[in-house]
């Protein structure tokens, strides 16, 4: 087996992450393009105009083999005004901290390791 010179093996390990940074800028950009076609089906969807792909259920659309399914988002709330829920919250944060700190109180889950990038 052939040892791979040091300067090859950099400029190796360089190209990978020239790549990744390469893609990572490729992704943000069709995100953004993602959301605004999103807002824009969005849009034809509330209007009316894709009437004619709708099936049984009223918010999924049917396109070739392809299924669409309108979410009209998570209905969430905020509690920052109560103040019994917020008394309650750190109670349970203070008492989650005291498990964590027992041997064989909670049990420690690690998950899978990822990249932030940041320019």
């Amino acid at each position: 087996m052939t040892a791979i010179p040091i300067a090859d093996y950099e400029q190796s390990a360089e190209d990978v992450l020239l790549s990744y940074l390469e893609l990572k800028k490729q992704k943000a950009e069709l995100d953004k393009d993602i959301k605004e076609v999103e807002e824009n089906l969005s849009l034809c969807f509330a209007q009316g105009d894709l009437n004619k792909f709708k099936v049984l259920d009223k918010s999924a659309l049917k396109y070739g083999d392809t299924l669409l399914t309108f979410h009209e988002g998570m209905t969430t709330y905020d509690y920052s005004a109560c103040s019994e829920i917020k008394h309650k919250e750190e109670q349970l944060k203070a008492l989650k901290k005291t498990y964590q700190a027992i041997p064989n109180g909670a049990v420690k889950k690690i998950g899978k390791p990822f990249w932030t990038v940041r320019a």
